[in-house]
């Protein structure tokens, strides 16, 4: 028997073939899984990369907040905020003028760098040094000679933070030797060419402010490219490496080691001990012809006989003890 459709199951088809009704809102799980990726401007530091940066300057940002606190006797906090890269016109831009700028000369690899401080933050640590009160001023104004000769000190300490920082990876040389207010006229690398900035959050009796460390992107990959070196930070070394075997070595042999020689033993009552004088003589057990034993850290690992050598009382080892207790 031939089935016969109402006009409502017809019109209800055509809007299902149409696909009005077939398109339905995307849950808020599958919404999350959407996000936008720009082609022309790609992350190159991936998440491994990142959390190797941030393990690297956590000390930096540590040493840093002691320093500045024993200089200007006062509580300064910081933290590492972020770990960004971005391109280096965009870092430029963001820096308002008049800055406090210092580009300082990496080598092994040879590159560059910038240290962007804010200028209030300037200002305020200069008057806590010279003995001031230290305020921070509502306007950014150019640094004078003075406060950046001032401020030599502090540099200083973080171009000796900069290399101890990045000394589990490879040894470097740092030095800043270039002071600019204006942005404009830092260029470290093109302005096309990516760069990631280590940003630090300072916080001074309640204001907060950003310190902004910037690496060119090809120095800091130069340095972490290597495989090895992920894994060691990441997964830990697996086993010693030849020149990690030879720096424990070269450490070990330079270790300073107390070596006691015991010409005898005598064995005296209390009595004879609280009645000895000068010139009283004690008859020890060993014979003069008789080795004695060396002890190095409680253990005896040599025989000798006492001699004289240029004038002054020697040992000459006879032989090395050997046994299970000395292994």
């Amino acid at each position: 028997m031939t089935t016969l459709l109402s006009q409502e199951e017809i019109d209800a088809l055509l809007t299902d073939v149409s696909g009005h009704s077939g398109t339905h809102p995307l849950s808020e799980e599958e919404q999350r899984k959407i996000w936008r990726y720009d082609f022309k401007h790609p992350f190159l530091v991936h998440k491994d990369q990142i959390r190797i940066l941030e393990s690297l300057h956590e000390n930096l940002v540590k040493n840093l907040s002691v320093f500045l606190s024993e200089q200007m006797r006062l509580t300064v906090d910081m933290k590492l905020v972020t770990v960004d890269q971005v391109l280096y016109s965009d870092f430029v831009m963001s820096i308002p003028s008049p800055g406090a700028l210092y580009v300082g000369k990496l080598e092994n690899p040879d590159s560059k760098f910038i240290f962007e401080i804010s200028p209030q933050l300037v200002v305020f640590i200069v008057e806590r040094l010279l003995g001031g009160r230290g305020n921070f001023i509502d306007e950014p104004r150019p640094i004078s000679v003075i406060e950046k000769r001032i401020m030599n000190r502090l540099i200083q300490k973080l171009s000796g933070e900069i290399v101890s920082t990045w000394k589990p990876l490879k040894r470097i040389n740092c030095v800043v030797n270039r002071f600019e207010h204006n942005p404009e006229f830092v260029q470290i690398i093109p302005s096309s060419d990516p760069a990631v900035i280590i940003s630090i959050e300072t916080k001074v009796r309640g204001n907060s402010t950003l310190i902004n460390l910037c690496y060119p992107y090809k120095w800091i990959m130069a340095l972490m490219s290597s495989m090895d070196i992920q894994d060691q930070f990441l997964l830990g070394e697996k086993e010693s490496t030849i020149t990690g075997s030879k720096t424990v070595a070269e450490n070990i042999n330079q270790t300073p080691m107390l070596l006691r020689a015991i010409l005898g033993k005598v064995n005296i009552s209390v009595k004879d001990f609280i009645d000895l004088e000068c010139d009283d003589v004690l008859t020890l057990n060993t014979r003069t012809h008789e080795d004695i034993p060396l002890f190095v850290n409680k253990k005896k690992l040599f025989s000798a006989t006492v001699g004289q050598f240029q004038q002054r009382y020697s040992c000459r080892i006879n032989s090395v003890t050997t046994g299970a207790e000395n292994e």
